[in-house]
């Protein structure tokens, strides 16, 4: 930062400034993946992943109060598949809902009939505790493999390890004669 309040790395803008916003042109039907994590003396995360259209909230219900906590998934990241992820931060979440799927954070025994268990045997503090989150799972599973795209990353690798060879050998070279 400078005197004047701007450095040589701060964007110039001429203007109205440009927002681009890249959306997927086949908008297909996916419910997300939902899990709730904690960390160790930190807020809850409400992580939904893998759904598709990018809209509607994520309804976070805190642990032992009546109150619901509403983030609209605008700001949602759109992953190379086509699906969007939004992660939702509070304080004591317990439950987490978005769409029609909900998922319940519980130690010991999961509540709900839909979820996947998940079981973390870590050591935590003194004593060995499990912790059990259900996390509900969308029914498609999209795997997108393209040759063509494969073999350009192979081509472009190679070139870019003829490349250093060339200059490592220049050097060398370069080396020898002012040896000589």
């Amino acid at each position: 930062m400078s005197l004047w309040g701007w450095s040589d790395t701060d964007a110039l803008t001429f203007g109205k400034p440009i927002t681009l916003t890249v959306e997927p042109k086949i908008v297909t039907q996916s419910l997300p993946v939902l899990s709730i994590l904690t960390a160790l003396g930190g807020n809850d995360l409400c992580l939904a992943a893998g759904f598709s259209p990018k809209e509607g909230t994520v309804s976070l219900i805190k642990k032992g109060e009546n109150t619901v906590a509403e983030r609209k998934v605008d700001n949602a990241v759109l992953s190379k598949s086509g699906t969007y992820y939004f992660a939702a931060f509070s304080d004591e979440i317990d439950t987490c809902k978005m769409k029609t799927e909900t998922v319940n954070k519980t130690v010991g025994q999961p509540t709900t009939e839909t979820g996947t268990n998940i079981k973390c045997d870590d050591e935590i503090g003194s004593g060995n505790e499990t912790l059990v989150a259900n996390q509900t799972r969308s029914n498609e599973i999209k795997l997108h493999g393209d040759p063509k795209s494969n073999t350009l990353q192979l081509v472009v690798t190679g070139l870019r390890l003829l490349l250093a060879k060339a200059v490592g050998l220049n050097i060398m070279m370069t080396v020898k004669a002012l040896l000589v």
